[in-house]
C-alpha cells in the first residue's frame, strides 16, 4: 500500500491584500483594567494622512454619548501602534488636556459619533523614535493602489445582502501579522441621510475602528444611471472603501431583559470619516 508524503506546500497566492496594506493593530494599555486589542486604518484626508480608529478604542472605553452627553472624563490609557507585526510606537491618548485624536467638530454630531482620527503629523511630533518607513509608504484604503489586477472605485451597486469585509483581530488574532478578513453583508441598503450603515456578520472584539470593504471579482456591479451594469470587467479584485466599522449596535431592551447587544454592527460612512479628517478637533478635558 503506498504511503502517503507529507502535504504539499501551499502556493504563494495572490500576494498581501492590497486592501489590508494599511491596517494597524492596536494595543490599548489600560492600566489595572489590562490591555485589549483594536483596529485602526490608514486613509488619506484633505489635510493629509492619517490613522482612523473607533473614539471609544482611545478614551478607555467610553461611548461618545457617555463623554460628549454625560461629561465622563476618559479613563487613563495609551496605546501601541503595529503594521504587519512590526511596532511604529507607543502615545499616550491624551497630553497636556487634549487628546492626540480628533472627534467631529459638531457637538451634536460628536455625542454619537464612534470615530477618531490619529493625524500622521501628530504621530511623528510625538514618537520616541522615527516612525519606521514601512508605516510611512503603506497604502491607505482610500489612496490610489497600483497593484495589477486590482481596483478601487465609489459607484458600488450596495443593495442590502452585498457582502462586506471587516479587516480587522477579532478576540485580539491575526494571520502572518496581518489583519482577518471577517465576512458580513449589508443589513440594509445605504442612506444617504444616515451617518452609519448596519452590517451583520459574525465581528467581535478586536474589530472595532477596522475598515469594511466591499468587494467583487472580475468586475464589479455599477450603480449607473439606468440601473446596475457590469464594469471594468477584466480586473480581478474591486473595492470600495465603505467606513470604519466601530461595533456592535445596542439592543432595545423590553423591560431590561434580553442581551446588550444584536448581530448589527455600525460601519461609520466613509464620507463621515474624511469629514473628521478634514475638519476634526481634539477632545479637551478642561
Amino acid at each position: 500500500m503506498p504511503q502517503a508524503g507529507p502535504p504539499a506546500a501551499l502556493s504563494a497566492g495572490p500576494g498581501p491584500d492590497p486592501a489590508a496594506a494599511g491596517v494597524a493593530r492596536l494595543v490599548l494599555d489600560r492600566g489595572a483594567a489590562g490591555k485589549a486589542v483594536a483596529t485602526a486604518f490608514l486613509a488619506r484626508g484633505g489635510r493629509g494622512r492619517f490613522l482612523a480608529t473607533a473614539f471609544h478604542n482611545l478614551s478607555g472605553g467610553l461611548t461618545p454619548q457617555e463623554r460628549f452627553l454625560g461629561g465622563q472624563p476618559p479613563r487613563p490609557l495609551s496605546f501601541e501602534i503595529h503594521l504587519g507585526g512590526a511596532p511604529v510606537g507607543r502615545f499616550p491618548a491624551y497630553v497636556g488636556g487634549r487628546s492626540l485624536f480628533r472627534v467631529h467638530p459638531d457637538p451634536e454630531v460628536r455625542r454619537g459619533c464612534d470615530v477618531a482620527v490619529l493625524d500622521f503629523g501628530v504621530l511623528e511630533a510625538l514618537a520616541d523614535e522615527a516612525l519606521p518607513g514601512s508605516f510611512l509608504e503603506a497604502v491607505g484604503v482610500n489612496e490610489p493602489c497600483l497593484r495589477p489586477g486590482y481596483g478601487r472605485v465609489a459607484d458600488m451597486f450596495l443593495p442590502a445582502g452585498r457582502g462586506v469585509l471587516v479587516l480587522g483581530f477579532p478576540g485580539g488574532r491575526d494571520y502572518a501579522g496581518g489583519p482577518l478578513a471577517v465576512g458580513c453583508a449589508l443589513a440594509a441598503a445605504p442612506d444617504p441621510a444616515m451617518p452609519y450603515l448596519p452590517v451583520s456578520g459574525p465581528t467581535d472584539k478586536g474589530c472595532s475602528g477596522a475598515p469594511a470593504v466591499a468587494r467583487d471579482f472580475d468586475g464589479y456591479l455599477a450603480l449607473g444611471q439606468d440601473g446596475p451594469r457590469r464594469d471594468l470587467a477584466g480586473l480581478a479584485v474591486v473595492d470600495q472603501w465603505l467606513g470604519l466599522y466601530s461595533g456592535r449596535l445596542t439592543r432595545l431592551r423590553v423591560g431590561g431583559e434580553g442581551p446588550a447587544t444584536v448581530q448589527i454592527g455600525a460601519v461609520w460612512t466613509a464620507g463621515l470619516v474624511l469629514e473628521i479628517g478634514e475638519a476634526g478637533v481634539p477632545d479637551f478635558l478642561f
